[in-house]
């Protein structure tokens, strides 16, 4: 009752571990071992095992990996607060679509034969990604005009790809005179959801987002007079959306904007 099994119908970002390397932490007189891990993105098909004694993925091929969900931490440092296990964060991704919950596989899996992880040198490098994970690729796709826009304007755009959390970020930074201000943030969840947040002082953040209210994609009940949801990041190529995205953008740059952000009729 307490092991669980899902197919991957979409890419699922995950790390496998890969093999053991000497740490800087001591216990006593003994030196300890840290986990090496590859991040990688499953196939549709591969199928997850989430168990008492572990988490595993198996391939479509039959190749069996150990893994965890999310990037480890340095021996004897403090968790603060709780997160979601394995297979709460799967019943996420099956109510979205990402995955689909199997029976117990048939026979018996030999979960034990990827556990003899080899031991790699004291300085190899602890976690590496195999690319970008699915979910930043999806966002720099759906983000392509918000970039471009950034972009024409000189401001740097910063991605960042499941650092703490499963989820990947896009960032638009002023730099000026030294100083580095964020203009426009946004962060996508695996199950498909963006959080979007204008800055202040270039953005009239409470107009900025009741412009948005009337998008059949806008999350009502969620975020803030200053930042919202959206439930798909095809969002992010909304006229109006853009449209509203472009005198922040324009103020951030020293550009007198031509228009008052106004929000859209409601019905």
């Amino acid at each position: 009752m307490n092991n669980h099994y899902f197919e991957a119908v979409e890419p699922i970002f995950y790390l496998e571990k890969v093999g053991i390397s000497l740490s800087n932490v001591h216990i006593g007189r003994l030196q300890a071992f840290d986990n090496v891990y590859i991040g990688r993105n499953s196939k549709p098909g591969d199928v997850f095992h989430l168990l008492v004694g572990g988490n595993f993925v198996v391939s479509a091929d039959g190749k069996i990996s150990e893994i965890d969900m999310w990037h480890p931490k340095p021996l004897l440092e403090s968790s603060y607060g709780p997160r979601a296990t394995a297979s709460q964060l799967f019943e996420r991704y099956e109510k979205a679509g990402v995955a689909r919950r199997m029976q117990s596989p048939e026979g018996k899996i030999d979960y034990a034969s990827c556990r003899a992880l080899p031991q790699l040198p004291e300085n190899h490098v602890r976690l590496r990604y195999d690319g970008s994970s699915a979910t930043l690729t999806r966002l720099v796709e759906a983000g392509g005009l918000v970039s471009g826009l950034a972009d024409d304007l000189g401001f740097e755009v910063k991605r960042g790809d499941f650092h703490t959390e499963r989820v990947a970020t896009m960032r638009v930074v002023r730099n000026e005179d030294g100083k580095s201000e964020t203009v426009f943030d946004m962060r996508l969840t695996e199950a498909g959801e963006l959080f979007i947040r204008p800055w202040p002082p270039f953005f009239d953040c409470p107009a900025f987002v009741d412009a948005q209210r009337g998008h059949p994609h806008f999350k009502t009940g969620y975020g803030s007079r200053e930042a919202f949801w959206v439930t798909d990041a095809s969002f992010l190529e909304d006229d109006t959306f853009l449209d509203q995205l472009a005198i922040g953008f324009d103020k951030a740059a020293g550009v007198k904007p031509t228009a008052a952000a106004a929000p859209a009729p409601t019905s």
